[in-house]
């Protein structure tokens, strides 16, 4: 679905399960256009991550690996800075600026944080297309993988994208069915 169809199709899920008030229902769909148009990686894939990893709530709790790396905000991202929810002290309302980031976090990766940071989204894909030699939405899928489940969980010449030792193993087709309008 394009952007704008599967954000109409998805408002009323994330009413039923976020305490979003209007306007940080609005910034997520600003942050989202915003970073997509910056990084070229495509809004409805982005936002399919959002609704697969929070419902799109802005305060939602901040997850940890096997491996006690943090995941905080929208796209649970790799040690992100961006959280409405630290230490399950929520903020509300949750400022713009904080729910970009959640964005940005998940989609241009979050190395700046030095050895415990992790690639985004837009790196994933490039790595999907130089490392393990993927080209068209084989790679969009492939990163979805790796964002998952983390950078050595595919391996080149792997056929199965449902396979992975940590993380879920339905990631891929849990985004993918997400672009196509599935709500769960």
């Amino acid at each position: 679905m394009a952007f704008d169809d599967l954000w109409e199709h998805n408002q009323a899920n994330m009413a039923l399960n976020c305490d979003n008030s209007a306007d940080e229902t609005s910034e997520i769909k600003s942050a989202i256009q915003s970073v997509s148009s910056s990084s070229g990686v495509p809004a409805n894939y982005i936002f399919a991550v959002v609704m697969q990893e929070s419902h799109g709530c802005v305060r939602v709790p901040s997850t940890s690996s096997a491996q006690g790396v943090g995941n905080p905000g929208l796209m649970q991202s790799h040690s992100g800075q961006g959280t409405c929810n630290t230490n399950n002290n929520p903020i509300t309302p949750c400022p713009a600026s904080t729910i970009t980031k959640m964005i940005s976090d998940g989609v241009d990766g979050t190395e700046y944080v030095g050895a415990n940071g992790g690639p985004g989204l837009k790196e994933l894909i490039s790595q999907a297309e130089s490392k393990n030699g993927c080209t068209g939405v084989e790679s969009l899928y492939t990163a979805l993988r790796l964002y998952n489940s983390g950078q050595n969980s595919y391996l080149p010449g792997s056929t199965n994208l449902l396979q992975a030792s940590v993380g879920t193993a339905t990631y891929p087709a849990d985004v993918a069915n997400r672009l196509m309008g599935w709500i769960h």
